[in-house]
């Protein structure tokens, strides 16, 4: 389960580290698109965005401008956002009425839909390089995935493997049940519950 909040913290550190290694940038750089002094031109990553729970509730085509909301395409352009997590959000109660999986699924279908509607403006990112070529395009905005709450893991290191391969995990914020796996049997789990 660690590895989960290693990938995240790893991928948002390695981001950083790479655009932040040089003062200058040089011809091709991947992370810097123009005066390295103007911070507009290095990657800028927030690290939870709730719009797949909130197209859930309430559909709305984030492509283009909105008009409510803290996220759209236009609104991240405007303020040069290059790689948003999407929160793959599943309340407590997805894990009591079983519920939670097929949420989650749900939830990362949507994001990777606004992949397919507007290829122009979004990438899927699941790597570092995947994050160095969406920077490319000034006009293309990355979209990661991170999971919030454990839920849709189940209990089960098996699932942990399937969404490792599309988003990172944090540890849920009212019961840690769902993704306390003690390392060994005679070991606390991270939360420290059993």
């Amino acid at each position: 389960m660690l590895r989960f909040g290693f990938v995240l913290f790893g991928l948002v550190i390695s981001v950083s580290n790479a655009a932040m290694a040089e003062t200058a940038c040089e011809p091709g750089d991947p992370w810097c698109r123009g005066d390295a002094s103007d911070s507009r031109n290095w990657v800028l990553v927030d690290t939870h965005i709730d719009v797949p729970y909130r197209m859930k509730e309430a559909w709305v085509d984030v492509t283009g401008a909105t008009e409510d909301g803290n996220f759209d395409y236009d609104r991240a352009i405007a303020g040069g956002l290059d790689l948003p997590f999407m929160s793959i959000y599943t309340p407590p109660e997805a894990e009591t009425d079983g519920t939670a999986w097929q949420l989650a699924n749900q939830l990362i279908d949507s994001v990777e839909a606004m992949t397919v509607r507007a290829p122009d403006r979004f990438q899927m990112v699941h790597s570092i390089s995947d994050a160095k070529q969406a920077h490319a395009d000034a006009n293309k905005i990355g979209l990661a995935l991170g999971m919030e709450n454990g839920a849709p893991i189940a209990g089960k290191l098996e699932t942990c493997s399937i969404f490792m391969t599309v988003a990172s995990v944090t540890s849920p914020w009212r019961t840690a049940k769902a993704i306390t796996f003690p390392i060994r049997p005679t070991m606390k789990s991270a939360s420290g519950m059993d």
